[in-house]
């Protein structure tokens, strides 16, 4: 993603009341930096069923954003400073439809929504809002998940994380597992991607 003067560079980040919040919001202010991101738009929505109040959604929202954007101010500036302008929004109804909706209208280039929530394949990795809008998105979608929800579900052999850490990715799995994969894995050689004479 580059900046263009005729496109500005957009992003949304789904955020809910649960626990993935603070991870979600942390995700979308760093992405936005490192894509030279023009806007950044928080979304939170409330269900149609129940009296979900929208102004004091929309305050907690805008106090939880304020608080990550202060905590982000030297890598992330603000309008103001010429750099990231941020809004928040909320809204009832279908959060995967609002989400996508929103998308739309902005013409977004990345939406970041968190993972929580089991069922279902697609769902049983991704939880059940970020499978839709993954399906359905017109852009790119970046899924933040939870720190103790990768655990859960990375399966990941510890010896064979162990190896692969110890050797700088040159070896791939332990002695117990070396014989249960085909599997070739090698080194690009950075210098590859040097430019020469100035040509990428």
């Amino acid at each position: 993603m580059s900046n263009s003067a005729t496109q500005p560079i957009r992003m949304i980040a789904g955020v809910d009341t649960s626990d993935a919040a603070d991870a979600v919001i942390e995700c979308a202010i760093d992405a936005a930096k490192r894509f030279d991101c023009d806007e950044l738009h928080f979304l939170r929505v409330v269900p149609k069923r129940g009296d979900g109040d929208l102004d004091a959604a929309h305050e907690d929202l805008s106090t939880l954003v304020a608080e990550k954007l202060t905590d982000f101010a030297p890598v992330a500036p603000v309008a103001g400073d010429g750099e990231l302008r941020v809004r928040v929004h909320v809204s009832r109804g279908d959060p995967a439809e609002e989400i996508l909706e929103l998308s739309d209208d902005l013409q977004a280039h990345l939406i970041v929504i968190g993972r929580h929530g089991e069922s279902g394949r697609l769902r049983d990795r991704f939880g059940t809002v970020p499978s839709r809008v993954i399906r359905d998105a017109n852009c790119s979608v970046l899924v933040e998940q939870l720190s103790e929800l990768a655990e859960q579900t990375s399966g990941i052999c510890e010896a064979c994380a162990r190896v692969r850490r110890d050797s700088d990715g040159d070896q791939w799995f332990c002695e117990k597992h070396k014989g249960d994969h085909e599997w070739k894995s090698s080194t690009i050689i950075a210098s590859a991607f040097t430019p020469l004479h100035g040509v990428y």
